[in-house]
């Protein structure tokens, strides 16, 4: 088996053969893998009088040579000794929505596709952290997770799932890992049950069937579904606009910059494109249902039109800050009249932009 990755030190050879040992032992290496594997291929070639051999130097890759001496021998699969799986009327269970969080793609194909013929919608994240920045926006009815991945392992993911996004969804560790010491550094962290690979069908459904409680009656694809058909959000003409709803021109906060033109001019355009961003944010959340980031962008156009003083504003985005903060899609009609109400005032910011423009080319005119 010869591979084109990074290669072994010399004076690291023997030493990758060791249980739990690597070339690289950082904890949150770039490459995934227990330090397990060689370690057994080498345990079971000598079980078979057979021998490995390693030629590798750092840069060129690596390359393994097993040899064993078999004798080819005709035989027959012995399909009768293969044990009946459970029978899956008895233990049939909702479509969930889950996450596996797995960084071998072969591993990830296999589970992805066990669970998806069984009914479930599977998202995939490749490490911790993928998994973290997905459940920040995405809910879940169930997390399956494994141990061993680049950036951060399982572990570390489960505790930050609990202790910093304070999820009570249910984590199943889903790992290689066959000592109590790895199970119990799962459940230590937060994870509901430990399931090892691969995946069998009655042991899966005997643990959802354990926290069947923990599950709820209505799925998060079925969740999500009331939401299919919302309105479009639209960036509408200025000329079709209520221009009465502009607030921004009697702003006591820009009147106090009046005689600072170039203080004046930096507050206009950080305003203009802190609001033309939140129009796109806004858009942008709603249609994608994402409710947490939409919630923040509104969080801060209220706290951007109280530091303004633009009160109307301020109150619309408290509103439906409110419903958002509340895991509710914000209601499509204010949401509209919000983003209209953006659009003058970025209108008018517009404009009055120009006016300052104008008025500050007049006075260097007059000094010079």
């Amino acid at each position: 088996m010869t591979d084109t990755g990074v290669g072994i030190p010399k004076n690291k050879h023997e030493q990758v053969f060791n249980s739990f040992e690597q070339a690289d032992t950082s904890t949150t290496r770039q490459f995934g893998g227990t330090g397990l594997g060689l370690a057994i291929v080498k345990n079971l070639v000598k079980l078979m009088n057979g021998d490995i051999i390693l030629t590798s130097a750092v840069g060129l890759g690596t390359k393994f040579e097993v040899s064993l001496p078999i004798a080819w021998q005709e035989g027959k699969v012995a399909s009768e000794n293969i044990p009946r799986l459970a029978d899956t009327e008895e233990l049939t269970y909702e479509s969930l929505n889950i996450l596996l969080v797995e960084d071998n793609r072969i591993n990830a194909i296999v589970a992805k596709g066990f669970c998806e013929n069984l009914g479930h919608h599977v998202d995939l994240a490749e490490n911790g952290k993928l998994a973290i920045e997905r459940l920040e926006t995405h809910q879940y009815d169930l997390i399956l997770m494994d141990n061993h991945m680049p950036e951060m392992n399982g572990v570390e993911a489960t505790h930050y799932i609990r202790d910093k996004l304070k999820l009570n969804t249910l984590i199943f560790a889903y790992t290689a890992d066959v000592f109590r010491e790895a199970h119990d550094s799962f459940l230590d962290a937060g994870v509901d049950h430990v399931l090892t690979k691969p995946l069998q069908q009655e042991s899966f459904f005997d643990a959802l069937q354990q926290f069947s409680n923990r599950l709820p009656k209505q799925s998060a694809v079925e969740r999500t579904k009331k939401y299919e058909n919302v309105i479009e959000l639209l960036r509408k003409p200025i000329d079709t606009l209520r221009l009465t709803e502009e607030e921004i021109s009697q702003s006591e906060v820009l009147k106090m910059l009046k005689d600072d033109k170039i203080g004046f001019s930096m507050l206009i355009d950080s305003t203009i494109l802190e609001f033309e961003n939140s129009v796109d944010q806004v858009i942008e959340y709603y249609l994608a249902k994402k409710l947490k980031p939409l919630y923040r962008t509104l969080h801060s156009i209220k706290g951007m039109s109280l530091n303004l003083g633009l009160n109307m504003l301020s109150k619309q985005a408290l509103e439906l800050e409110v419903q958002a903060k509340n895991q509710q899609l914000p209601d499509i009609e204010l949401l509209q009249k919000l983003l209209n109400r953006l659009m003058v005032n970025i209108h008018q910011a517009q404009r009055m932009k120009a006016v300052n423009s104008i008025e500050r080319l007049k006075k260097i005119d007059k000094e010079t």
